[in-house]
């Protein structure tokens, strides 16, 4: 079994915090079950489980918390933002199909990654806007109990996609709009003399939680499209902050789904 390592630039462990204000009776048991088809357990008892990535770089502790009605999600090892981005999704999945019929929806923070690391018991906690909206304002730091700082790309490694390669707007050069949809616009471009597209995020209008829930998503597809490499899928280049977007490879002829309709499901 392969050895759990760290980046020493990076903390050892990132969490998130998930507050409710009830959790329904067989909650924690139908979340473990989700979550042992995406990892395997080392322990699980009532109220939480030790999970190990199948390539066993990674591990991660999911608790619920009953007398705070909270749960936790911590994650340590060389993979440990994609392993977060994983649990998190899958929770948030079966929040929104126990709850689709009302607005309940957890508040979500990022503990302080030095109060985890010093073992303290109550870490400080940021919200988890706040820190998508520092990332998106690109601010450096937090600063834990107001006077301590923290970088905000230790605290939300999988929201400051700080491992992604950043590309200036300057460098982009837009040629023609190829389309729009609820994301926002997607142009044909030119980066160093070579066609890319280039999928923009459309904020205006929005209010600022809003713009944070849109950046999320945006965070979320960039993330999810740098871990799949493979010559038949779409490579992200990078991205640019300013406005938000995703620089991708150039498809002349389009997806695959509307490309076998055009020619009656012949390549």
């Amino acid at each position: 079994m392969a050895a759990v390592t760290e980046d020493a630039n990076e903390p050892p462990t990132i969490a998130r915090i998930f507050q409710f204000d009830f959790l329904p009776l067989g909650f924690m048991s139908r979340l473990i079950v989700r979550l042992l088809h995406l990892m395997s357990t080392s322990y699980y008892w009532q109220n939480g489980v030790i999970l190990t990535s199948l390539d066993s770089m990674s591990r991660a502790l999911v608790e619920f918390l009953p007398g705070k009605q909270q749960i936790l999600i911590a994650v340590r090892g060389s993979d440990k933002a994609r392993v977060l981005v994983v649990l998190c999704a899958e929770l948030e999945s079966l929040v929104e199909g126990w709850f689709f019929s009302s607005n309940v929806k957890p508040k979500v923070y990022a503990p302080c990654v030095h109060c985890l690391n010093l073992g303290k018991v109550n870490p400080s906690l940021f919200e988890l806007q706040s820190c998508i909206e520092a990332v998106m304002t690109q601010r450096k730091f937090v600063y834990c109990n107001g006077y301590i700082p923290v970088r905000v790309k230790d605290l939300v490694i999988d929201v400051a996609l700080k491992d992604l390669e950043k590309i200036e707007p300057s460098d982009i050069v837009k040629e023609k709009e190829l389309g729009k949809g609820g994301f926002g616009t997607v142009w044909q471009c030119q980066f160093k003399n070579t066609t890319v597209a280039v999928k923009e995020l459309d904020v205006e209008g929005m209010s600022s939680g809003e713009i944070a829930s849109k950046f999320q998503e945006f965070c979320m597809e960039a993330f999810y499209m740098s871990t799949l490499q493979h010559d038949n899928i779409v490579r992200l280049l990078g991205l640019c902050m300013s406005p938000f977007c995703l620089v991708t490879e150039f498809i002349a002829y389009g997806d695959l789904y509307h490309y076998f309709r055009r020619n009656n499901g012949y390549i």
